[in-house]
């Protein structure tokens, strides 16, 4: 197809079931997968040992997925997950109709935002509806929000609760929210595996916690402590108030 070299071609079929089987994943999302996507397969695997060339400095491998098509339209979004379990750097070509397309998932730059606003303009507001216009664009899931005291943190927990209906009107889905505890470690867990939108409300003193209270965000438990926490690193936006 690429005319590339033999010593690139890897072949492998790859059940779509293993994007959505064991995650929970968005309902829309997985029918996605089941009803535009017929086949997917690991067609080539672009390395300095397959194409016998130097390292490259950035990129060391490229992967060349062939997705064969139900239908003439397929959600990006199957895309982005599709991208965000894979460790590697991705080219897509698209099958239907013995038509072909090449996509390459762009994923967004990660930068620092700074919003000033004076107190009681709508801080909390805006920057949960980012959330959600986040989620909607480009599938964010994690967000954590850091605030610089417990009475603050209290606050935004409440208001949290208060807008969670008035958004889910608008987005048709609600933020799971929760305040960070040492000792609920089972709350970081459901964070981490769950793909709806999370947040997570701490405070910054937790960082500097001490003792029996010291944060556990990075567990002690070799047994707790799972890929899981390496998958979802590079997925978490943090919100940081400062009053």
């Amino acid at each position: 197809m690429f005319n590339l070299p033999q010593t690139t071609y890897f072949g492998k079929l790859i059940p779509k079931t293993k994007f959505y089987n064991k995650l929970t994943i968005d309902k829309n999302l997985e029918r996605s997968f089941i009803d535009q996507i017929a086949s997917i397969r690991w067609l080539h695997k672009l390395s300095a040992d397959t194409l016998n060339v130097e390292k490259g400095k950035t990129v060391e491998e490229v992967e060349v997925f062939l997705i064969k098509l139900k239908t003439g339209e397929l959600d990006e979004n199957v895309l982005r997950q599709m991208d965000k379990q894979l460790p590697y750097h991705l080219i897509f070509v698209l099958e239907y109709s013995d038509k072909y397309q090449l996509k390459k998932v762009q994923m967004p730059h990660l930068k620092s935002v700074t919003t000033e606003m004076e107190t009681g303009v709508g801080k909390t507001y805006t920057y949960i509806k980012t959330m959600y216009e986040l989620n909607k664009a480009y599938g964010w899931s994690k967000f954590i929000v850091v605030v610089p005291s417990v009475a603050i943190r209290e606050g935004v927990y409440k208001s949290f609760e208060i807008t969670q209906e008035h958004f889910a009107e608008e987005y048709g889905k609600k933020i799971r929210f929760f305040i960070y505890n040492s000792s609920r470690l089972t709350e970081i867990d459901r964070f981490a595996s769950d793909s709806n939108i999370n947040v997570m409300i701490i405070n910054s003193q937790a960082f500097n916690a001490k003792g029996k209270d010291a944060r556990r965000i990075y567990p002690e438990s070799a047994k707790f402590m799972s890929s899981k926490y390496t998958i979802i690193s590079h997925e978490i936006y943090v919100f940081l108030l400062l009053f």
